[in-house]
């Protein structure tokens, strides 16, 4: 068992938000750190189809993520729906906001929250009263050579104790947070390997280019 209590002080960055820090920059294996305790561990098998969270506090999987090269990717909370597996596109849907916007969205415990990848919060959570997305009830500030990569989440919308900490014994703060931290973490892992490919991509076209791989690119222009 972890030393994080039921109650343990967050980090705080300001009075109304408590941060959730990554001990690495990465979405398969790290450990996410709540105040000076580890509160998530994430980790992932060699081929990369199963990534499991554990709840370090309560000594308990909090979910199951599965990528599948054929079938479609699922995901299992052990404490919600006796474990079942659901398809991971059904539990977070991809659908067009009323503002025009293309999110992924879910019913949670405090409402519907929208997830959408954004410029300045790389990772953005939106409520469903925010009708524009204009401030994240949650995001994902990327690591920077001073600080790691940190999940920050708009405390005033939780359950907090006399001293401001998150109380982790409110089911329903405990629900939001298992929410917000997962669709986040599938996300990041998404996006992050929609770059490597587009990098991959990218490489091959300048070596082909370059006429390092195969026959040089030639243009409908006539150029090459």
């Amino acid at each position: 068992m972890s030393p994080l209590s039921s109650e343990s002080q967050a980090t705080l960055l300001n009075p109304s938000s408590v941060s959730l820090v990554f001990s690495s920059d990465s979405m398969s294996d790290t450990s996410l750190l709540l105040g000076n305790g580890v509160l998530f561990r994430i980790s992932t098998d060699k081929s990369g189809g199963q990534t499991l969270i554990f709840d370090q506090r309560l000594d308990r999987m909090a979910a199951v993520i599965e990528r599948n090269n054929i079938l479609p990717d699922t995901i299992s909370f052990p404490t919600r729906h006796s474990g079942k597996k659901v398809k991971l596109s059904k539990w977070l849907t991809e659908q067009r906001h009323p503002s025009g916007m293309t999110v992924s969205g879910m019913e949670t415990a405090i409402g519907k929250c929208f997830w959408k990848l954004d410029r300045t919060f790389r990772v953005a959570v939106f409520v469903s009263d925010d009708a524009e997305l204009a401030t994240p009830f949650a995001y994902l500030q990327p690591a920077s050579s001073g600080s790691p990569t940190t999940l920050v989440i708009e405390a005033s919308r939780l359950t907090l104790n006399e001293h401001g900490a998150l109380q982790l014994n409110d089911p329903t703060t405990l629900e939001v947070l298992y929410d917000i931290v997962v669709a986040t973490i599938v996300l990041e892992h998404k996006a992050r390997m929609q770059e490597k490919r587009y990098q991959v991509a990218d490489g091959i076209v300048q070596h082909r280019r370059t006429g390092i791989l195969g026959d040089p690119i030639v243009s409908n222009r006539g150029g090459v």
